[in-house]
């Protein structure tokens, strides 16, 4: 099978906590597709042609610094394809050129009603685009990337004359959190039903072979929640991560968790009168362990 053939795009990720996982998003997001080029930048050094050493990034606000300020420079292509290890291509046969006629295309946030694509952990952009945002002396805020690119900056881009994809146009790009519905790539979604068999290489990528059946064997063992507390808890998790069902087993990161729901959660729980940190919650990641861990927190009577 011929493989599709970007030359206009570079794919491109970032990762300075474990360079092996998103290198292993880029095999995978390169099975069917060969791309102009490919840049994984990390200051981890690793035995992969492809990896760029940068300075270490060690917040999110330092990476959002970056893709604004610094991602450009990286590319020499007229588009970035951003992947994560945590979003990257499922559905090659997805690919579409109209893609190619918009300077921003990611996953329309389900949390928003207006300027809602879209989500930069799998996203399009055109470098002329990325280069605007980092020379632009107006922008100076850089976090959430995404959101300042696409909603504080949004209406200021597209006077400019940037495009940024319909939801239509986006919803077949992909798909931030939620279910996986045969779009081209994904973020932070249930990938369930994807057949990794045709992407991953048996020995090459056993490691993570064997954790997408472990997780894929959780999501489907849906358990019901056992107290009114667990019940609380699936309840707020629905709401957050727009899922018709969670399971108390199912995992919050999984399931489409990010940086700002687990945000948007801790301000949930604390509205219950639980005294915690987020700490806490990045170390309870499914509703009955983190059930179990407000069992034992001292409840702020106000």
């Amino acid at each position: 099978m011929d493989r599709i053939k970007l030359k206009d795009v570079t794919l491109f990720g970032v990762d300075s906590v474990d360079i092996d996982r998103l290198i292993v998003a880029s095999e995978l997001s390169q099975k069917f597709i060969q791309f102009g080029d490919v840049k994984l930048l990390s200051h981890i050094k690793a035995d992969c042609t492809d990896v760029v050493r940068i300075d270490p990034i060690t917040s999110l606000e330092q990476y959002s610094h970056f893709m604004i300020k610094e991602a450009y420079k990286y590319a020499d292509t007229k588009y970035l394809l951003v992947i994560q290890y945590d979003g990257f291509v499922l559905n090659p046969w997805a690919w579409s050129d109209e893609f190619l006629e918009y300077d921003y295309i990611g996953g329309p946030w389900w949390w928003v009603k207006n300027h809602s694509v879209g989500n930069g952990g799998f996203s399009l952009r055109s470098r002329r685009l990325m280069e605007e945002v980092a020379l632009d002396e107006n922008i100076k805020e850089c976090h959430p990337e995404d959101v300042v690119i696409c909603r504080t900056w949004g209406e200021y881009l597209k006077q400019k004359g940037f495009k940024f994809a319909p939801e239509d146009i986006a919803h077949r790009f992909s798909t931030d959190g939620g279910k996986w519905k045969q779009q081209f790539g994904f973020h932070g979604a249930d990938i369930s039903d994807w057949e990794i068999e045709k992407f991953a290489d048996v020995e090459r990528h056993a490691e993570y072979i064997k954790l997408f059946y472990e997780i894929r064997g959780s999501i489907a063992e849906y358990v019901a929640p056992a107290t009114d507390l667990e019940g609380q808890l699936v309840t707020i998790w629905e709401d957050l991560l727009g899922v018709e069902r969670v399971g108390v087993l199912d995992n919050f990161f999984v399931l489409g968790g990010d940086s700002r729901r687990i945000i948007k959660l801790l301000s949930r729980i604390r509205k219950l009168n639980y005294d915690i940190e987020l700490s806490d919650l990045l170390s309870y990641e499914t509703v009955r362990g983190l059930a179990a861990f407000l069992k034992k927190v001292k409840v702020n009577n106000g």
